[in-house]
């Protein structure tokens, strides 16, 4: 019966369980951390769970590899908004320096979900230096185009970028895309 000798292990073997736990907590909050101002901005009305837990959520189960005591974030596996928006299906990535640009196209002009008007985020985040941005220039689905111009910080840092639209007026939401490191 293995249900009796997970109950025999000594004391500190049972703490391993909690303190992998506890680093999957640390970890998570760790990382959404610098992020938490654009992931609260996407809050869904009928969703009971905070968009912060939600991402919370979301990187507890889906995000920490490895074993404890090695385990850590795959930022490729965060989702930082969930939504129903459509996002463009092609997206570019350039990086030209200090800037980074998204080029993007609707499969058509018709969308399935969303307006022609939504707006496109651009989130780039180092990890090791807690340090995250999000574009200030307005683009829209129509625009075809995207940029950031990153923080100082990050000039000559590698960033993980994702991607994510929004209604004008900040009701509806696409899910986040990862687009990779560069």
């Amino acid at each position: 019966m293995e249900w009796i000798s997970k109950l025999a292990l000594p004391e500190e073997e049972k703490g391993d369980g909690r303190l992998a736990v506890q680093q999957r907590f640390k970890l998570a909050m760790e990382f959404l951390a610098p992020l938490s101002g654009l992931i609260n901005r996407c809050r869904l009305p009928h969703k009971r769970k905070t968009p912060l837990g939600q991402a919370m959520s979301q990187v507890l189960h889906g995000a920490i590899e490895g074993e404890y005591p090695e385990q850590y974030v795959n930022p490729a596996k965060v989702l930082l908004c969930k939504g129903a928006l459509s996002m463009p299906l092609k997206i570019l990535v350039i990086r030209m320096g200090e800037l980074i640009r998204l080029e993007y196209k609707d499969p058509s002009s018709r969308l399935i979900s969303g307006e022609a008007d939504d707006e496109m985020i651009i989130c780039v985040y180092n990890p090791e230096l807690r340090i995250a941005g999000i574009n200030d220039e307005i683009a829209t689905r129509t625009d075809g185009k995207a940029t950031i111009h990153l923080p100082v910080q990050l000039r000559n840092a590698n960033v993980h970028v994702y991607a994510l639209a929004h209604s004008r007026d900040w009701k509806r939401f696409s899910r986040s895309v990862y687009l990779g490191a560069y």
